[in-house]
């Protein structure tokens, strides 16, 4: 797709697009975001054509994000990868898992009370969010 050549694109300040567009994936919450990261996550080298180490931990933190039991998997993965920096990435995450913060609490406590349950139900199937 298009947005697979853009995350696995070469050059310049690609890097942090890349990340940047990683981090987008992880807050859209969307589960066709998944293989994407997956991509990027797992092909590491040059000649492989992966991606640097700070946009496969980005991708480590954006599969996070999107709170499926495949995304954990491939997280999983990650904990033996050879770059410390995404395995280190992806053993944090993992600790963390269904450890929801005061800030993530307060976003979905703030979407309840201006929608009310059955609004947020709604918007929910509308946009075809996915149940973690």
């Amino acid at each position: 797709t298009l947005l697979d050549k853009i995350v696995l694109r070469k050059g310049g300040d690609s890097v942090r697009i890349q990340e940047q567009i990683c981090q987008a994936l992880g807050h859209i919450g969307h589960m066709e975001a998944l293989p994407i990261l997956r991509n990027v996550l797992l092909k590491k080298g040059f000649l492989s054509g992966g991606c640097a180490s700070p946009v496969r931990a980005a991708a480590v933190w954006a599969l996070s994000a999107l709170r499926l039991a495949e995304a954990f998997e491939i997280i999983q993965k990650a904990v033996t990868d050879s770059d410390p920096n995404v395995s280190g990435t992806a053993k944090y995450v993992l600790s963390r898992r269904g450890k929801e913060t005061a800030a993530e609490r307060g976003r979905s406590e703030t979407l309840l009370q201006v929608f009310g349950e059955e609004g947020l139900a709604g918007l929910e199937r509308e946009m075809k969010v996915p149940k973690p």
